[in-house]
């Protein structure tokens, strides 16, 4: 039976002793026991104490720790949780009232109070409580008997065990003997196992040493007449690392320049290809060296016979290569194939492959015979020309799934294919890292394979049976430069310059590029022209700030002052402990994470920005998305400019900030005028409502922090709520995730 003789208690909460006396008179009964408290503090101590309340009537507004507070830190601890609340407030609001019931409230009580409706609710509140009680005392019970039938059941289960055990004994001892030799076995071939590895040479070591010997490829190199040589490798082994290696070098002539790169696959996988690599391309360096104006051809024939002679290589081991060489001023390009698959020449829209079997360049692989004559191709690049070089295991993927290969008739008819659909849909030619993506994709797609040059966790993805590499090559021309030259007059005006910029280039990116939205890229021109503004012209409107851009396969953009310059090495890393309450110099270090690449030239008067092409070769080249580059170009236009829209509303010792549009230099100066407006010094929390904005920059986080900076005194908190995923990811960059709290909308 339910017990309904006992008296049950009632715990009022509130910091008015006015409606608690109010609440005590509605309520006097001999079926209540009244208890009373003014603070939240107190009203947790009480719940949690011997006799915790059946009922607690709980006002929302009170100084230290409000109603919500409470109610969260009853609601997460398990001793408090079943205890039901009743909101007290005068608020009416749907949202308030919906934050009550989120935090865990069975009902709200509004002032001024009516006798009748507090009685009827308290009433029902602690009918159900005394249910649910009762109910828990039900289950009490039968969990006894259960235990206790189950504690029979687990008797009559050891007497069964303790009659088998007898016929498990001879069993156990032969296991044991069993045991006792597989682990001598074990312990003998761990220790052979250690004496190998003390002979081996680590793979990861063998992988440093080849990239300190061949270096990073040079995304951009500088030609004559205002032409860009543009390189990209793809290398994805399907090992800890392959066969596949490559690299690329300017030689420098009596003021003639040639850039050599060359691509080469080891017969073999794993640790002694890596080894092999080393050697290889040491030998080809060195000869390089040595070789002054030698033609490429003589290059590869004396490289063949070093390796033949000095059994560089096993007798069973030999590479296929490919080795080009763009002389810089002519644009001839010449090129020998060592038994290579041919490379990739797309000229506007055609599709040839150099040097097909039989003609100048076509020659046999490295290492088979000495005194082999090895010939060479050669062409004239032109401006626009894209060239893509690549190993066996892209035509060969397809073996994997038990399908053929694919011949180089039918990879040209494929990149044919994707170049013709790039010019339908956006009405441009496709740049060359977005064509090896492409023909990867639809390539591992047919082979039914995963072949990824970076994954969504950060790493490369190889499940075909061999390495896979692609290496990119386009002439680029710098004329297709823009630019804009600014004077600005304050900060409102550079806000709308920036804002009018990035707009152009967003619109010029996703026209043309087809690659994903540079999501930080309003953040990194933005930091970048205001430091040229602020900290390098001195915000004179009399010097320039010039800003020029160019999209080709990347997106590179050159931001220039007239200051004194900086030496950029001395600039102190903002998420250092003790810079993070800094209210300045976050821009260098916001430039640098969210820019695929950043250098500062001319004494840290100009600084050169990258954006890379990062989208797959699939989201390129979707049969269905002719058009949403045009849609995602009218959502850029019919964005509301950059001017931040700020209203505050304080309660008390709270204000909280609603914010729209960004907080720029412009935004900043606005925050900091609201700042000197009001008495802070009583304030013990600010929150800020970042629902509306759109982008934040380094002047606005330094104006967040005097903020902090001023509550911090008063043990005060700071919050964020709503940001965007672009304003979490910056905030979490720089650290300051660990003295603000925010929370992404």
């Amino acid at each position: 039976m339910i017990d309904t003789g006992s008296r049950q208690s009632v715990l009022i909460v509130d910091d008015v002793p006015a409606n608690i006396r109010i609440l005590e008179f509605v309520l006097r009964s001999d079926k209540y026991e009244i208890r009373v408290t003014t603070n939240g503090a107190e009203a947790l101590e009480l719940s949690q104490g011997p006799e915790p309340p059946d009922l607690i009537l709980l006002d929302i507004t009170m100084p230290l720790m409000d109603g919500y507070e409470v109610c969260r830190i009853l609601k997460e601890n398990a001793g408090t949780r079943q205890i039901p609340v009743i909101f007290i407030t005068s608020r009416t609001e749907e949202e308030e009232e919906a934050r009550g019931f989120e935090l865990g409230a069975v009902d709200y009580i509004t002032k001024p109070f009516s006798p009748a409706i507090v009685r009827a609710r308290v009433n029902t509140q602690l009918a159900l409580k005394r249910y649910r009680d009762h109910l828990k005392d039900l289950v009490s019970e039968r969990t006894a008997e259960l235990t206790k039938t189950n504690k029979q059941l687990q008797w009559e289960i050891a007497r069964r065990k303790r009659a088998q055990a007898e016929l498990k004994r001879s069993h156990d001892e032969l296991e044991q003997r069993v045991k006792e030799r597989t682990a001598e076995l074990s312990r003998s071939n761990g220790l052979l196992k250690e004496e190998i590895r003390k002979q081996e040479i680590s793979i990861e070591l063998a992988k440093r040493l080849l990239h300190y010997i061949n270096g990073d490829f040079p995304r951009m190199t500088n030609l004559p007449d205002g032409r860009i040589l543009f390189v990209e490798p793809l290398l994805i082994p399907c090992h800890a690392e392959g066969g596949d290696h490559h690299f690329f070098r300017t030689l420098n002539r009596g003021g003639k320049k040639r850039t050599v790169i060359s691509l080469k696959d080891q017969s073999g996988h794993e640790v002694g290809c890596v080894l092999r690599s080393i050697l290889t391309d040491l030998a080809h360096k060195d000869i390089l060296t040595d070789g002054g104006d030698e033609e490429i051809g003589e290059t590869m024939g004396r490289l063949n016979t070093e390796v033949c002679r000095s059994n560089l290589l096993g007798t069973e081991d030999f590479f296929t290569g490919i080795t080009a060489e763009l002389h810089h001023d002519t644009l001839l390009f010449r090129y020998v194939s060592a038994g290579h698959p041919p490379l990739l020449l797309i000229r506007e829209d055609t599709v040839q492959s150099l040097p097909m079997p039989g003609e100048p360049g076509s020659n046999i692989p490295v290492g088979i015979r000495e005194g082999f004559y090895y010939t060479a191709g050669e062409c004239r690049l032109q401006v626009g020309d894209r060239l893509i070089f690549y190993t066996d295991g892209l035509t060969e993927m397809p073996l994997s799934a038990g399908k053929e290969m694919i011949n180089i008739e039918g990879l040209e008819q494929l990149t044919r294919r994707l170049v013709e659909q790039w010019r339908k849909d956006r009405g441009c030619a496709a740049p060359v890292s977005a064509l090896m993506r492409g023909i990867l994709n639809a390539i591992a797609r047919e082979a039914e394979q995963e072949v990824t040059p970076l994954g969504s966790d950060g790493k490369r993805h190889n499940s075909s049976d061999d390495d896979v590499t692609l290496l990119g090559l386009e002439v680029e021309s710098a004329a297709e430069t823009e630019m804009m030259i600014l004077y600005p007059s304050g900060a409102e005006d550079l806000s709308g310059a920036i804002e009018k910029i990035c707009r152009r280039m967003e619109s010029r990116w996703a026209k043309s590029s087809g690659a994903e939205p540079l999501h930080h890229l309003r953040t990194v021109i933005g930091e970048a022209v205001i430091n040229a503004w602020r900290h390098g012209n001195r915000r004179e409107s009399s010097k320039p700030i010039q800003v020029a851009w160019r999209i080709g396969n990347d997106l590179t953009v050159t931001v220039a002052d007239m200051g004194s310059g900086f030496d950029i090495d001395t600039i102190p890393d903002p998420t250092a402990a003790e810079n993070l309450t800094r209210t300045s110099g976050r821009g260098v270090y916001i430039i640098r994470q969210f820019a695929d690449k950043a250098r500062w030239q001319n004494q840290g008067r100009e600084v050169e920005i990258c954006f890379y092409r990062q989208s797959a070769g699939s989201e390129l080249f979707g049969d269905d998305d002719s058009g949403f580059f045009d849609e995602f170009q009218e959502e850029i236009f019919q964005q509301k400019e950059g001017i931040m829209e700020l209203s505050v509303n304080r309660q008390g010792e709270s204000a909280r900030f609603s914010i729209a549009g960004n907080i720029d230099e412009q935004g900043a100066e606005e925050l900091k005028r609201k700042f000197k407006e009001m008495n802070t010094a009583s304030m013990k929390e600010i929150v800020f409502d970042f629902r509306g904005v759109n982008h934040i920059g380094s002047a606005g986080i330094g104006k967040l922090l005097l903020f902090y900076k001023d509550l911090a005194l008063n043990d005060g908190t700071l919050r964020i709520e709503n940001a965007s995923q672009t304003i979490y990811e910056l905030f979490t960059v720089l650290k300051l995730d660990s003295i603000f709290s925010i929370s992404k909308a």
